[in-house]
């Protein structure tokens, strides 16, 4: 694969040019994945009197929800999608494989089918397919694809999961690739795979961090990091976790048990918080009623491996690449995401950042992303100029925020979109390398 370094993006030259990732963002010619979402927060260094944005440990394979964020902006987000998608098969393809996840239509996720089929519709009417899901009747034989021993000219993966891909390789052609989604077979592309390339990445850059973590191979292990090092977020499954499996060690909310005696020593509190999750996954109806999350050999995962990452909470402050002392954005002690949405533009062959979710969390657990019933998502637009909804307890506007954080006015468009517009590349950049590494990996075997 061929990889150039293009010129800064347009659209932060028009705006801060002081914002680039000239220095490491890559121009992907034929990209394993076309669009990508990541988990970010935002961030003032006092110091340095700037924003900037620190990248926690979901940047999403393929990301859902597309429906809903298409209401938010003039942007065709499935439309989008679906040219990115064709991008990246065969020109003059008579027949293309599509592949949908097959538990989306198992388990009753009635807006998740539904976002799928419109997202199937599109990509139907820019070309000729044989809709398949979790890789059903997929076959390679001599090079080749075929499916229910049907010749087709490449594939389409709309899934976030590689289930039943296994048959598919580098020389196939197709987009969104085995190795560019949540595969537990390849350890390149999982948590821990995609935050090595981003510390990599960012060492780099000047405005975009990545958070700091540690792996740990039981819950004894946490306890080395936990709550001397202050508060934790576990993530039990490496390989996409869509909320679940994901713990926050609060070093305040430890302290505050212990005074109210409702825990006698660190250990009780981790186990205890380890179960609350086991029960809110359990009850969902899509995990066994016995569901665990650990056992006495470590951590159950879906992958290759028993371990569990323990990243650093980004929260209240934190200290990034640089050492600089980042002021962390929150409302009333409850956490906010920034989630910026990346996808390639076949007509521009670069990556553009399409729209940007504000996930506000509505109480104080440090996991902002526990739940849909638990955080409030809304598009950044929106909050910066017409404020949060009514379940979010602050009456002002993001811009209110933003003000203060700074004790200054703040512009949007010079200050705010290009350091999200950054990170959202750069998250791009990762998710990408990570499958050329995984990609490489594949040719080797």
């Amino acid at each position: 694969m061929t990889q150039n370094k293009p010129n800064v993006p347009q659209t932060l030259q028009d705006t801060n040019p002081e914002i680039t990732v000239s220095s490491d963002y890559q121009q992907i010619d034929n990209p394993h994945s076309v669009i990508t979402s990541a988990d970010t927060k935002l961030a003032y260094n006092k110091d340095k009197d700037r924003f900037e944005t620190v990248l926690i440990g979901d940047i999403n394979a393929f990301p859902e929800g597309l429906t809903v964020v298409d209401n938010w902006t003039e942007q065709d987000i499935l439309g989008n999608t679906a040219d990115a998608l064709e991008s990246q098969v065969p020109n003059n393809s008579s027949k293309i494989a599509l592949n949908l996840p097959k538990y989306a239509y198992d388990n009753q996720n009635g807006w998740l089918t539904s976002e799928k089929d419109s997202l199937k519709d599109e990509i139907n009417q820019r070309l000729d397919t044989v809709v398949i899901k979790s890789g059903e009747g997929l076959d390679t034989r001599n090079g080749t694809i075929e499916v229910f021993d049907y010749p087709v000219d490449g594939y389409i993966n709309i899934s976030d999961r590689s289930t039943g891909l296994e048959e598919l390789r580098p020389e196939h052609d197709g987009a969104n690739s085995p190795y560019a989604v949540w595969n537990p077979e390849i350890q390149e592309t999982s948590k821990l795979g995609l935050l090595e390339t981003a510390n990599q990445i960012t060492e780099e850059l000047d405005y975009v961090s990545s958070v700091d973590y540690n792996v740990v191979n039981s819950v004894d292990e946490v306890l080395d990091y936990f709550p001397e090092e202050g508060s934790k977020i576990l993530k039990c499954d490496l390989y996409g976790t869509h909320g679940d499996q994901v713990i926050a060690f609060d070093t305040d909310d430890l302290e505050e048990q212990i005074l109210d005696h409702e825990v006698n020593q660190d250990m009780e509190y981790i186990m205890n918080k380890i179960g609350i999750e086991e029960d809110r996954v359990a009850s969902k109806h899509n995990r066994s009623d016995t569901y665990s999350m650990i056992d006495e050999d470590g951590f159950f995962t879906e992958g290759l491996t028993d371990k569990a990452l323990l990243e650093d909470a980004v929260a209240d402050t934190y200290v990034n690449d640089a050492g600089d002392e980042l002021d962390i954005l929150q409302i009333d002690g409850n956490p906010v995401d920034i989630v910026p949405l990346v996808i390639y533009n076949p007509e521009i062959e670069t990556p553009e950042l399409q729209v940007t979710t504000v996930r506000t969390s509505l109480d104080d657990d440090l996991n902002a992303n526990r739940g849909s019933s638990n955080f409030e998502p809304q598009s950044l637009h929106d909050t910066w100029y017409n404020g949060f909804n009514e379940n979010v307890n602050y009456d002002g506007t993001l811009e209110d925020l933003m003000s203060d954080m700074a004790d200054r006015a703040v512009d949007f468009e010079y200050e705010i979109l290009p350091a999200v517009e950054a990170v959202g590349l750069t998250a791009y950049t990762i998710r990408n390398q990570t499958a050329e590494k995984a990609a490489q990996n594949y040719l080797e075997e």
